[in-house]
């Protein structure tokens, strides 16, 4: 069905009045071995709405999903797909359903062209058998066409931004007939022209009669697309209320249970000695002429838009890809950072965007994850590991960061993502670092954990650890920083003092302004 015709239907459902939800769940509940994640929920998804899911990591969001795309079934309750009681045993079930998840990481081929993407496992065919490559470019364009999107069908995906792979993903969903789309942290990679662009193409779906089912913790965003928000805590319902009849401090209560103020840095700690210094520094085409320094005790913010630079800065700091040029200097010494292993001996730490796949091992323990980078603590003779010392290293850092649950035997692919994110932080102060780079720490963590996340770095400060903050989350950048360093185009644009930093002058700087 095109765009034309999904628009047509959407029309006969909005002259009708039709109310009768196409997607109802009622009464689910799931538990795992100690963990009941769900407990009798029910939630509905009505034609061509948006309808966000929220709560706190742990809370019950990526369980019910699951349930709903055939990846878990659920122990009890039931589910109705345009009022017929169905049940999914594969991912494979629920597609056969219209219901189709676009995923926080695209699940694209980057070889291939736009249109390969979007008809991948059903591509048209000619009478003879073979593949009919100038139908599935005609449909590729007519269907990007239709939703106000341009792109050239033959383009290779893995030269797309990361807002256009995700568009690539709506659009072979939409193509396959989805009723039903799930999209699961949409806009996590993405700046805010982009969230824009994305946006207007949800809505663009939407009005085609698809059904979406989002989830996000970006609350300020979920009030701008969604039509109605459903709260989920502990595994229960709290309730489901418009996005345009809830404020944004009531949603977070409601994920909570309390109140929760907005982040502010509570004290500011004075720095001490120069502990890096970079001068002039650049790495090829990507960064040019990076000047800039950190103290003990302060954290220095890095703000800029998607593809500012700030990745390739940190690639540098961190020895991942060593600099062209320039000169570094730590703790008044020139060194040249040629490797990770080198950044670590110098007293570096990193806490990657994607703790997942760059900061933890997801097969290995939380105790073991803890004492990665410092083995020397819980090995003897230099040979053997010895598990008590694993234990009491990781039963250290679990009391002291407050990681939940205190299983340090647990599997750290089962622990929620603010509690992943404390378990990536405590490996590196097992380690003794001294200067600690984060890439978005709050990535994809829920409003609660974001807090203790904000206060640890502030403990850490006081301990006289110098912090990088990269992140293009204005609040957290100006709640958090002592002084902020604007990037764009790989070159250091301004450097304020938080003081003096406003949401519309590191925007300016940003973009190119005055």
């Amino acid at each position: 069905m095109g765009q034309a015709e999904r628009l047509e239907s959407s029309a006969k459902l909005q002259v009708t009045g039709a109310t009768q939800p196409r997607l109802v769940m009622e009464g689910i509940s799931k538990s795992f071995p100690g963990v009941q994640a769900l407990c009798a929920v029910d939630f509905d998804l009505l034609p061509g709405e948006v309808h966000a899911l929220v709560g706190q990591n742990g809370a019950g969001k990526t369980t019910l999903v699951k349930i709903v795309s055939g990846a878990h079934p659920a122990d009890a309750g039931r589910i109705l797909i345009e009022g017929q009681e169905v049940r999914f045993h594969s991912p494979a079930d629920a597609r056969r359903h219209g219901i189709m998840t676009v995923h926080q990481d695209w699940n694209l081929f980057p070889d291939l062209s736009v249109a390969e993407n979007i008809f991948a496992g059903r591509m048209p065919i000619k009478a003879s058998g073979i593949i009919d490559w100038d139908r599935c470019y005609e449909e590729a364009a007519r269907e990007l066409r239709s939703l106000n999107l341009e792109l050239d069908p033959h383009t290779r995906v893995g030269l797309l931004r990361p807002a256009q792979m995700q568009m690539v993903e709506i659009v072979r969903c939409v193509c396959a007939n989805a009723s039903i789309m799930i999209l699961d942290e949409p806009t996590a990679a993405l700046g805010p022209h982009e969230i824009e662009s994305l946006f207007a193409m949800i809505r663009c779906v939407v009005a085609g009669g698809v059904s979406i089912l989002y989830i996000s913790h970006k609350l300020e965003e979920i009030q701008e697309i969604a039509d109605r928000v459903t709260v989920l805590r502990d595994g229960r319902k709290v309730g489901t209320v418009r996005a345009n009849e809830v404020d944004r401090l009531e949603l977070i209560r409601m994920m909570v249970g309390r109140e929760v103020e907005a982040p502010q840095k509570q004290t500011v700690v004075t720095p001490g000695a120069e502990i890096l210094r970079a001068n002039r520094i650049g790495k090829s085409k990507a960064l040019h002429d990076i000047t800039f320094s950190l103290r003990e005790g302060e954290i220095l913010g890095v703000f800029g838009l998607l593809g500012a630079g700030q990745k390739q800065l940190i690639d540098v700091l961190y020895g991942i890809t060593p600099a062209d040029r320039g000169e570094i200097w730590v703790n008044g010494n020139q060194v040249r950072i040629q490797s990770p292993e080198m950044a670590k001996r110098l007293g570096f730490g990193l806490v990657p965007g994607d703790r997942k796949r760059e900061g933890l091992v997801q097969i290995l323990s939380a105790n073991a994850n803890l004492t990665l980078a410092n083995t020397s603590l819980i090995s003897f003779a230099k040979l053997l590991l010895s598990p008590r010392k694993e234990y009491e290293q990781g039963w250290h850092w679990i009391n002291s960061l407050d990681i939940r649950p205190k299983d340090g035997g647990r599997l750290v692919k089962y622990f929620s993502g603010g509690n992943q994110q404390k378990v990536v932080l405590g490996k590196w102060l097992q380690n003794n670092c001294k200067v600690l780079i984060l890439d978005h720490p709050t990535q994809g963590v829920d409003v609660g954990a974001k807090n203790e996340i904000y206060s640890l770095l502030e403990e850490l400060a006081k301990a006289r650890i110098a912090i990088i903050l990269v992140s293009t989350e204005l609040p957290e950048i100006l709640a958090m920083s002592d002084r902020i360093l604007v990037m764009r185009n790989g070159t250091i644009a301004a450097e304020l003092p938080r003081q003096e930093a406003t949401n519309e002058k590191l925007l300016a700087y940003a973009t190119g302004g005055n």
